[in-house]
């Protein structure tokens, strides 16, 4: 008797194992479905109550699991792929921050700029004018020494690497004739500077 017993414990434990397996696996297919879906829609108006009801899920359930599985809140992967799309309209249009807020799915301007001040440090304009800065002045680490080199342009023009001074075809660039060096600075930005 007491044999048949531990069998029926040992069967419903491994069984119990496989399905917990099964419903971890399917659950982590639903939060990857509702990642997937923020990140597609995130400019609409999206509720935590819509997401449930989308889902088939609580919404107690969702966030605590959420937040297990990704370290972030529901809330926070939304403003965060608002705020992303809204730093590449900032770059590479000219739409005013207005235009660009409510592009984003931000009801109200000064809501974003509170938002995007916090996430990335910076005001909207200033974000802007650094990336305008950054249009102009290129710096690249040279894939064979890691040093920071000169802007794309220079480097396109053979002078070489601004930290062991080669440009890694076999020639010195210091043998190259001392007019061209002094007219050349190098652009290397202090986030690099050694």
């Amino acid at each position: 008797l007491t044999s048949r017993l531990i069998v029926d414990l040992l069967t419903i434990a491994v069984t119990s194992a496989e399905v917990s397996g099964q419903y971890d696996s399917v659950l982590k297919q639903k939060l990857a479905a509702v990642s997937s879906y923020i990140d597609e829609h995130f400019s609409e108006d999206i509720t935590l109550d819509g997401l449930s009801a989308s889902f088939y899920i609580s919404k107690y359930y969702l966030t605590r699991e959420y937040k297990k599985t990704y370290g972030r809140t529901i809330f926070q992967h939304i403003i965060t792929a608002r705020i992303n799309y809204g730093k590449q309209l900032l770059r590479f249009t000219d739409k005013s921050v207005e235009e660009i807020a409510q592009l984003c799915g931000f009801n109200d301007q000064s809501y974003f700029a509170r938002q995007f001040k916090k996430a990335e440090g910076l005001t909207c304009f200033a974000y802007r004018r650094n990336a305008d800065n950054r249009k102009r002045q290129k710096c690249f680490r040279c894939k064979v020494c890691r040093i920071v080199c000169r802007r794309v342009c220079e480097r396109r023009h053979g002078l070489g690497c601004v930290g062991c001074k080669e440009d890694h075809t076999g020639n010195n660039s210091e043998n190259k004739t001392s007019e061209n060096s002094k007219k050349i600075t190098p652009m290397v930005p202090k986030l690099f500077a050694v």
